[in-house]
């Protein structure tokens, strides 16, 4: 699998319900989340969050991906409407991709730690798990033949959507 693939999962996009208001003082409990993002061209569009729970709101994600030898981690960013989260995340990310019909169906699962933030969410703690699925639609050369994940160029466009789930815990 490509990079390229791999990173277009990460950078998802969260939607969902969530509620604006500010934190509970020293709150703990169930904590989800969803996201997704689309990538067109190689270009990663806006990645939006909606979180539930103890960390609770909606806004954008910004992400930097770093290769290790045990896998790939996300270094990611909650913007809220009342401060921001960080957490790392540990995925696995799959492709099977169809080179005739030029598209493939994305997997993602793994694992996410809360590792701080600021504002209304200083000191923030929490982990969980996540899974996620979406849709890769690989580009095309001159002659109609399909660029998949083996070619090394962007996919057309990808969309996939991480649901997480766990416990957090606010101070």
């Amino acid at each position: 699998m490509h990079t390229r693939y791999a990173t277009t999962a990460a950078i998802a996009t969260l939607i969902g319900a969530a509620t604006f208001a500010a934190p509970a003082d020293a709150t703990a409990g169930a904590q989800s989340w969803v996201m997704n993002g689309p990538t067109v061209h190689g270009t990663d569009h806006t990645v939006r969050i909606a979180a539930a729970g103890p960390i609770r709101g909606a806004g954008v994600l910004t992400q930097e991906f770093e290769e290790t030898e045990s896998g790939d981690v996300v270094h990611a960013v909650w913007h809220l409407p009342h401060g921001t989260v960080t957490a790392d995340a540990a995925e696995d990310f799959g492709v099977d991709f169809d080179p005739t019909s030029c598209r493939g169906t994305a997997t993602a699962s793994g694992t996410w730690v809360i590792t701080g933030g600021t504002g209304a969410y200083a000191g923030a703690a929490g982990h969980g798990t996540f899974t996620g699925s979406g849709t890769i639609v690989g580009a095309r050369d001159e002659s109609g033949g399909c660029l998949g994940p083996e070619s090394g160029t962007d996919p057309k466009a990808a969309i996939v959507t991480l649901r997480g789930s766990g416990v957090a815990e606010m101070p």
